[in-house]
Parts: C-alpha cells; structure tokens; sequence
C-alpha cells in the first residue's frame, strides 16, 4: 500500500462495524460518503540541526490532548513486538497498571488553491512529532515549492531530513510521495514522507486519533470515523480483526472489500498512530538517552535517525510521558 511503517507491526481502517450514530444524530459515515463506521463501544546536534523547541524534561503533558485522570488507560505488560532485545529502553515505563495520559495524534490538511495553481500544507502533532510540509504547485499541478519545517521532534537529528522535501520541486504532485518515499531511507523521515503523500490529497481534512492500549478511535472533521478495540495492538473485533499495525495483508484486505480513496486515507493516519502509539506506551523513555538506547531490531536503519551512522550521536528530547502511582 505504498506505506514505510518503520516502527512495528501497523493496523487500521476505517469500518469495523455497523454504523454508529454520533452526537448529531446521523451516522458515524461523514458528509464525503466514507464507510467509516464506528464499532460497538467497549471497555480502547549531529548534522547541524537545531535545537528542539520541546526541552527533554519539561511538562510531558504539554502537547497531549489527554482526558482527565479519572479515564487514563493503564499500561500492558510489554508485547512481544514492543519488548525485542537490543535497547536499555525496552521495558514498559513503571510497570503494569501504572496510569499514563493517553496518546493522541493530530493530523491536518489545508488546500487552497488559485487560477495560477495551489498551496498545499500538511502538519503532524503529537507528543513527540511536530511537522508541517508545504507545498505549492502550478496549474499543471508540478511541484514549484516544497519544504518541510519541525516545531517538535524526537531525537537532534531528525531536522537533517527535512532538506529531502525540496527534492520535489519539478516532479508531478501525484508522484511527490512516491519520489520522497524512494530516496535513502537514511536521508528521509516517515512522519515528513507521510505529509508529503497526505499533502496531495483533493481537500481540506483533519483525523485526530486517540490510542489507549486497548482501543483506538479516528475522528475525521469532527465526525467519528474508526473505533477498533485492541489486544496487545492487534485489532479484535471487526472486519480487520487480527491484523496488526504493519501487517501485510492490509492492502490485499482493503482491496477486498474495494475501499475507496477516504477509507484508505483513514487507515494509513490509524495504522501510523497505532505504530507510534505502541512505542509511547510501551518504551521506558526515561532510560532513553539516545538512539542505541532503543531497540534496534525494531529501529533500526528505518529513517534519518536510526540509520548506522548516525543512531548513536541521536540525542533523545522526548519528555517521559506522565505517569503516576495510580492503579487501577
């Protein structure tokens, strides 16, 4: 399905059940005709970069969109995925049944275009990730302008691959993400590729998706969109249960049940949730100073940071999620 998951095993998609009526008294299915269906509910530097503009150690709570304390999930003994060896930071941060703010993700599109051709911007929030792609195309829909910016990144070096954008400018908008994509992987980040690929989408949009160790929920443009309840990351319930969130049978799944462009859209913002979700809750940040801190059989040479020469001079600026001594 054209996607670089490179963190673990990737899930999601967008109707698992039948139609869940929102709020506003329709169906979970929003105005553009999408089967997003909710299911029942149930109990879900190196490299001359700059400096981070989130200090490591500061308030963790600052960039999550967390509910009240009284609903924090709890966190799961480490899955077999989360817990490889190869990192001093692969064990769950302060055990099972510790309460931790939930992690969220945010995930924007703005179109507007013009008689001489469009801008398009593309931003990623959560508690690690802060980036926006830009770009501006001609009436041919050629890419003229392409750059990438971060207000919040994870380690010292991920600004050294923002440059990989401006490659684009002169390819075809519809082939910009498989061009970025297809670069040195060490040369390229999968949060920033992912803008350039959800940049090129037909209209305005935004997901925001919220990942408890037991369920996961997508919410396009307000509207509920996907509900899927989880065991160790692997989806349940539904038409995608069993599949993780980088599972090879989701294309040949969506295209089973011929998806359209909105659904697949839906399930590739999900499933990278889902990969970095499992990495929030499951890796113990605290013990995480730089990048061979973290397992490397997972990691490993799948982005700028993580390739061989680079992964060690990668200085951690992730502040530990917040967690306490509650337990449920």
């Amino acid at each position: 399905d054209g996607d670089s998951c490179a963190a673990a095993p990737t899930s999601a998609s967008c109707a698992a059940a039948p139609a869940a009526s929102s709020g506003r008294g329709r169906a979970a299915s929003t105005s553009r005709g999408r089967a997003c269906a909710a299911a029942p509910t149930s109990a879900s530097s190196a490299d001359g970069s700059p400096a981070a503009t989130t200090a490591r150690g500061g308030p963790a709570s600052s960039t999550a969109r967390g509910g009240p304390a009284s609903s924090t999930p709890t966190t799961p003994t480490p899955s077999s995925a989360a817990s490889a060896s190869g990192g001093r930071g692969h064990v769950t941060g302060g055990g099972p049944g510790v309460a931790i703010t939930p992690y969220t993700r945010t995930v924007t599109r703005r179109v507007g275009a013009d008689g001489a051709g469009s801008t398009r911007v593309a931003r990623v929030d959560d508690p690690f990730h802060g980036f926006e792609v830009r770009l501006r195309t001609d009436a041919g829909d050629l890419v003229t302008e392409a750059a990438a910016t971060a207000h919040r990144h994870p380690w010292t070096t991920c600004p050294g691959a923002l440059a990989s954008v401006g490659t684009l400018v002169g390819a075809p908008l519809a082939g910009a993400a498989a061009r970025v994509i297809g670069r040195p992987v060490d040369t390229t980040c999968v949060h920033v590729n992912d803008l350039v690929w959800f940049a090129a989408g037909a209209s305005d949009r935004q997901y925001h998706c919220e990942v408890r160790p037991e369920r996961l929920t997508l919410r396009c443009d307000g509207d509920p969109c996907l509900d899927w309840p989880l065991a160790d990351y692997r989806i349940v319930a539904g038409r995608f249960d069993g599949l993780l969130f980088r599972d090879p049978r989701w294309p040949a799944t969506l295209d089973a049940r011929e998806a359209d462009v909105d659904e697949r859209e839906a399930v590739k913002v999900a499933r990278r949730a889902l990969a970095v979700a499992m990495g929030y809750y499951e890796l113990d940040w605290a013990a995480i100073t730089t990048g061979v801190d973290v397992p490397q059989d997972v990691m490993a040479n799948s982005c700028h940071t993580f390739c061989d020469r680079r992964v060690a001079s990668a200085v951690c600026l992730v502040a530990p999620p917040r967690r306490s001594d509650s337990r449920f």
